[in-house]
């Protein structure tokens, strides 16, 4: 039973490795001048929008994320904004953004990765450490 789960958890550490991987060769990154567009330098860009359930289910994590990275959330026509920028969608235009909730990781106010679809705390600390290393 142990050697199952030892295999189960390799089996998904590898996936998930795999997955970032093809998602990181996959996506262009809009190429944007981050700090003219949005007034600052942040490390982490969240488009999400209150009618959208996985949004919900991230929010808490982007609000503990928040704490230790310089993070814009920006609600895409929302009604509720809860500390985000609300431009009825001209920055999810602007950003190629199809489907929420979207994460862009930017270091040195380029955009180098961008998660699409919900996404752990863990994952969101981890792929920042790294990013900041590699560029």
């Amino acid at each position: 039973m142990k050697k199952f789960f030892k295999e189960i958890l390799f089996t998904l550490i590898i996936v998930f490795i795999i997955s970032n991987i093809i998602n990181f060769l996959r996506i262009k990154n809009p190429n944007i001048n981050i700090k003219n567009i949005l007034h600052r330098s942040p490390n982490i860009i969240y488009f999400w929008g209150d009618w959208c359930p996985i949004c919900k289910l991230e929010s808490s994590q982007i609000k503990q994320i928040s704490k230790n990275l310089k993070v814009i959330k920006i609600a895409v026509n929302s009604k509720k904004q809860r500390d985000s920028i609300n431009d009825n969608g001209r920055l999810a235009k602007l950003f190629s953004v199809k489907a929420y909730p979207t994460i862009y990781y930017v270091v040195n106010n380029k955009i180098v990765y961008t998660d699409i679809g919900f996404t752990s705390i863990f994952s969101i600390k981890i792929k920042y450490f790294i990013f900041n290393i590699l560029f």
